[in-house]
């Protein structure tokens, strides 16, 4: 059916991310599964093509997982003069209208029991979806990305529109609200991909 990229930031998210792996391969995707923890974008993985489907499992904040360098984060705010590179990185190796699945604290911003004044309202995945292209699909508040129930649940959600374990966003290439969501999947064959 497709192909899938799943990173995870070392041994505490390795469960995570080989849930997440047996997942899409039941649902016919092809996965590689990579640690990738504080390195520079540029030691992102380059593979043979593009994929259709790319998760990271990590810790993170509003201004993203916590992936890159020592400080952890790239956003409009943070790091932000590295933006443009993890964006080429996206345009290079995800499939246009692919989707990217986050599982880390607040990637899609606060939750209802949360503050949302200045950096609190930031959703990083709305970012990712306006500027990459991509489906974009992350928590709100904090969550448990180590939790490979967790993980799959966020991950079917992002795949079929099921019910997250909690409060997730997605959002369509170019950054809209996608509400209500239905499902990567669904928009996939509905847009005729094989």
């Amino acid at each position: 059916m497709g192909t899938a990229l799943i990173l995870h930031a070392g041994p505490e998210f390795h469960d995570s991310a080989q849930a997440a792996r047996r997942h899409l391969a039941a649902k016919g995707f092809t996965s590689t599964v990579a640690s990738f923890e504080h390195q520079k974008v540029d030691a992102l993985p380059h593979l043979a093509g593009k994929v259709d489907i790319t998760a990271w499992y990590s810790h993170g904040g509003w201004d993203g997982p916590l992936f890159f360098f020592e400080s952890g984060q790239i956003s409009h705010g943070e790091n932000a003069s590295e933006w443009p590179k993890l964006q080429a990185w996206f345009k290079a190796w995800v499939a246009p209208g692919g989707l990217f699945v986050s599982h880390a604290c607040h990637s899609a911003g606060s939750n209802r029991y949360e503050g949302t004044d200045g950096g609190f309202a930031r959703r990083w995945v709305e970012d990712v979806a306006t500027d990459m292209g991509v489906y974009a699909i992350g928590v709100e508040g904090s969550t448990s990305s180590a939790d490979r129930h967790h993980a799959v649940a966020l991950l079917d959600f992002a795949l079929s529109g099921s019910r997250a374990k909690q409060a997730a966003r997605a959002y369509e290439p170019g950054g809209k609200l996608a509400s209500p969501w239905h499902g990567w999947l669904g928009r996939r064959q509905a847009a005729g991909a094989r």
